[in-house]
């Protein structure tokens, strides 16, 4: 007995000096200029009322809430938080990040701060996603609630989300352009001619194939077991797949979908990183890929900026390395609002 305690103690004494390792493992991080925004002069501005009492919805809208700062005020705080963060990137995501010269961890980091969101829940809103990178959160919420919302000492300006209508229809199919390649090493059918108006033959012929490269498909859905996408499924190369619309796992049809919901997205998907031989190869047809399922195509549903946003953020924690999206927010906004650091998406 006394043997056994012994060894349990000198166990668990071993095991000290890793966890004191762990608890002070240093993660690097890029100091911001400022740990948090001052409020705008106007948090809630007339355009933005404006546009918004157009949008009600039996006296709700959709709003984006911006906040003034994460609850991370120094460099020492910062450094703590990013200790927890950095485990949840992959080492896909830290290389993505480390190629293009962002191999620390940033503010943009930082989750948007709990309290935040449940106080503005507490007004009567109903949150719909949080954004990391905009230290915001969007909500529906009473139009008559806006004001009580932009008096938060937190609150540092809110915004409209904006919606997209699109009508998905089926290109005509060139009937002409399916060629055989004699002597090529892949037979490229109906797909040849899109292919060499871009030079993308010269591009397969010298080795390029998208191999290694994380895309990430952001559309209507994704019928996945399509014969064109079976070598990237049975290969391991669909690395992840979500659903924006349902919050969950499924990028096919659903139940609740439209029966065409999946279309549009099968198409870009294919049009990209589809293989099928003798029949048709996308430019990337050797990419893995992650799938976002992020536009609602029911009658009357628009498509909210805010699921393209959520799918994004997503995306980067993975790895992806290119995001391929077929739509676009424009409404509210004005040409010069398309700099880069204003539109929201």
């Amino acid at each position: 007995m006394i043997r056994q305690r012994l060894l349990t103690v000198l166990v668990l004494l071993g095991l000290l000096p890793i966890a004191s390792t762990a608890l002070s493992r240093s993660v690097p991080i890029e100091i911001p200029d400022e740990f948090s925004r001052p409020k705008s002069a106007e948090v809630l501005t007339e355009r933005t009322v404006s546009y918004l009492e157009t949008k009600a919805v039996e006296g709700n809208v959709k709003v984006w809430v911006f906040f003034t700062d994460r609850g991370v005020k120094t460099p020492q705080e910062f450094s703590r938080v990013a200790a927890t963060l950095y485990d949840g990137l992959t080492e896909r995501a830290l290389a993505r990040r480390a190629k293009v010269g962002k191999d620390k961890l940033m503010i943009t980091d930082v989750p948007v701060k709990a309290e935040y969101v449940d106080a503005i829940v507490e007004l009567g809103a109903t949150l719909r996603r949080t954004s990391r990178y905009l230290n915001a959160a969007s909500f529906e919420v009473p139009l008559a609630g806006l004001d009580e919302i932009s008096s938060q000492q937190f609150v540092a300006e809110i915004r409209p989300m904006l919606a997209a209508k699109k009508e998905y229809g089926v290109a005509p199919k060139d009937q002409d352009e399916s060629k055989s390649l004699d002597g090529m090493e892949l037979n490229y059918g109906a797909s040849y001619a899109q292919l060499a108006q871009i030079s993308v033959i010269e591009a397969h012929n010298a080795g390029y194939s998208g191999a290694g490269v994380l895309v990430a498909m952001f559309d209507t859905g994704f019928r996945t077991s399509h014969t064109v996408f079976s070598n990237i499924v049975t290969t391991g190369r669909l690395i992840a797949e979500y659903d924006f619309v349902f919050d969950d796992d499924d990028v096919d049809n659903e139940p609740e979908d439209n029966s065409s919901s999946w279309n549009h997205g099968t198409y870009t998907w294919s049009t990209l990183g589809g293989e099928w031989a003798s029949n048709h190869y996308g430019p990337a047809y050797g990419a893995d890929f992650v799938l976002a399922k992020t536009e609602d195509i029911r009658s009357e549903t628009p498509v909210e900026e805010d699921n393209w946003v959520a799918a994004v953020e997503w995306s980067d924690s993975i790895g992806a390395e290119v995001i391929s999206s077929s739509l676009t927010y424009t409404a509210w906004y004005t040409y010069s609002d398309f700099d880069g650091n204003t539109a929201t998406v």
